[in-house]
């Protein structure tokens, strides 16, 4: 009998430890703050809770008597998510060119741990690239009687010096979710992702902005987020040279000796990268942002903080527990980047960088919306967007895995499809025929996308990584899979242009002229309708889509 009694005083004791455990965990985060249940007496700062600096670990740790309640990941800058991005690099192994996306603020310094009233508030620095800042970390006690931990300010000082101009020649790569702010075009600028705040936490606001807004490039390389780091591609360790695509098992799909310069230092820390669940995906670099988020918020997680973040789609969540998954049940296909209507850095002028760019970081069904989106208020209106440039985006996003229009109810300035100019309409139907005769093509790039984890807009150096050329190219032609290349126009009154030819045979797809090419540069012309492409002599049902494209040869119709 005493022993039933013994067990059961045992098992009572476990549940009330794990009740009690649970009542003073942390619960919910907020922009620059953490919030937590924890019960404090009055004297709390005084004989509860240790709050120190660990020097050799580079970490804050909260403990309440030989307990560690809270703590930072080790050796990583704390300061909220928008520190949490490591430097990117991008290197071509071979020509030894560098790009640098963002110089982040990785080392800090305390020199002070002082107690004023019923707050805890520690002094230091934090030093980025060659400049330092004073920053300040303060613990305290809400009305509810909870512990603050909060950096908010000093998360402000590193935003500030992330929003400084970008250097001579500097290259952004990357690619995450686009705004449109025509004033910061050309600035480093870092913000946050509303889908990607915690859910319970109210929509968090970038500094020197009224909205969130991403990293631009003047260079017109690339876009990335800010802030979290969501959707990057993280290239942090170049004394690795190459692409590696990871299966759910965790084997490596793509990893030849010359592929490109482009690495992945790891994926998720503690698993694999869960698959995702139709031939859209089973890419692990979708989840990505998510192992970032991991990182960030592992602390909390390992303590009981029931958290759930939201990634850019396709969607990816950081559960209970810090460990990110990818949802299957969300299959929407995502533009590359919903911009602006415009020629310019952010409207046309950017959609094959974008195209590329996310390919890379892991959407293999990279697309754009023909048109792009129309504004009228204020700083986002845009620029008119007239017939020419409506139907050059047509001509890009023909030769895309998606043919997606999009359209407004501002029609005053604006072009429609429904327009009454019946040119437009020619031209919309024959190129819609040209991507319906792709469908057999695209059909392939799929199955390439299960088996082998390729996105099917591809740089022109991932196709021909051992011709020199290929990786100085501007980012104003690609492939469409490994047999169809594409050299959009996206410039004003523009009819001929210059394309690049690697090595092969290649056939112009409007007028069926040939190239024997070993590698040389062509000027092309290229009227309303008829954008410069180029099937490679490997194209499967070569004969039949050079037959189908003759046939709808009607550049005579427009001219600029």
């Amino acid at each position: 009998m005493w022993r039933r009694l013994l067990w059961l005083a045992c098992f009572l004791l476990v549940l009330f430890s794990i009740l009690l455990w649970r009542a003073t965990s942390p619960t919910w985060v907020e922009l620059g703050q953490i919030r937590t249940n924890w019960p404090l007496s009055e004297r709390w700062l005084i004989d509860g809770y240790d709050i120190n600096w660990d020097v050799e670990e580079r970490r804050w740790r909260v403990v309440y008597g030989a307990t560690v309640i809270w703590e930072t990941a080790s050796n990583k800058p704390w300061l909220g998510a928008a520190l949490q991005a490591a430097p990117v690099t991008l290197r071509n192994a071979e020509q030894g060119l560098t790009g640098r996306q963002l110089q982040v603020c990785a080392r800090q310094e305390w020199d002070e741990l002082q107690q004023v009233g019923n707050r805890v508030e520690a002094l230091g620095t934090l030093y980025c690239g060659d400049q330092s800042f004073p920053i300040q970390f303060t613990i305290s006690v809400d009305e509810q009687r909870r512990l603050v931990l909060n950096w908010e300010t000093s998360e402000q000082v590193a935003l500030t010096y992330l929003e400084s101009p970008m250097g001579a020649g500097e290259q952004v790569f990357g690619f995450g979710i686009q705004s449109i702010t025509p004033s910061l075009v050309g600035r480093r600028v870092l913000g946050r992702d509303q889908l990607f705040a915690p859910i319970d936490s109210e929509m968090p606001v970038s500094a020197g902005s009224d909205r969130p807004f991403s990293v631009y490039s003047s260079h017109n390389r690339g876009w990335l987020i800010g802030g979290t780091g969501t959707r990057l591609l993280d290239l942090t360790r170049p004394q690795r040279w190459r692409l590696e695509n990871w299966s759910a098992q965790g084997e490596v799909a793509l990893a030849a000796a010359r592929s490109p310069a482009f690495l992945l230092p790891r994926l998720f820390p503690e698993q694999e990268p869960q698959e995702y669940p139709d031939w859209f995906g089973r890419n692990p670099l979708l989840p990505l942002g998510g192992e970032v988020a991991a990182d960030f918020w592992e602390p909390l997680a390992r303590h009981g903080a029931p958290l759930s973040l939201v990634v850019a789609d396709p969607a990816a969540l950081v559960d209970e527990v810090g460990v990110p998954e990818v949802v299957g049940a969300l299959v929407d296909l995502p533009p590359a980047l919903d911009t602006l209507a415009g020629w310019r850095e952010y409207g046309l002028g950017s959609m094959v960088s974008a195209l590329l760019s996310s390919g890379l970081a892991g959407d293999p069904m990279s697309y754009t919306i023909v048109g792009g989106s129309i504004e009228d208020r204020g700083r986002w209106r845009t620029e008119p967007r007239t017939q020419e440039l409506y139907l050059r985006w047509l001509e890009l996003n023909t030769f895309t895995p998606v043919l997606s229009f999009h359209d407004t109810l501002l029609a005053s300035e604006h072009y429609h499809l429904w327009d009454e100019d019946e040119s437009g309409h020619i031209h919309a139907a024959r190129l819609a025929t040209i991507h319906e005769a792709l469908w057999p093509y695209r059909r392939r790039l799929m199955a390439a996308v299960v088996d082998q984890n390729m996105p099917m807009v591809r740089p022109m150096w991932l196709e021909f990584p051992d011709d020199p050329e290929t990786w100085q190219l501007p980012p104003n032609q690609y492939m469409l899979g490994p047999h169809l290349l594409v050299a959009p126009i996206l410039q004003s009154a523009t009819l001929e242009r210059r394309v690049y030819l690697p090595e092969g045979e290649w056939t112009h797809l409007w007028s069926g002229r040939e190239w024997f090419s070993l590698g040389q540069w062509i000027d092309v012309v290229a009227p309303m309708g008829e954008p410069a492409v180029f099937v490679h002599d490997n194209f499967p049902g070569r004969a039949a889509l050079l037959n189908r494209a003759h046939e709808l040869g009607v550049s005579h119709l427009m001219s600029y």
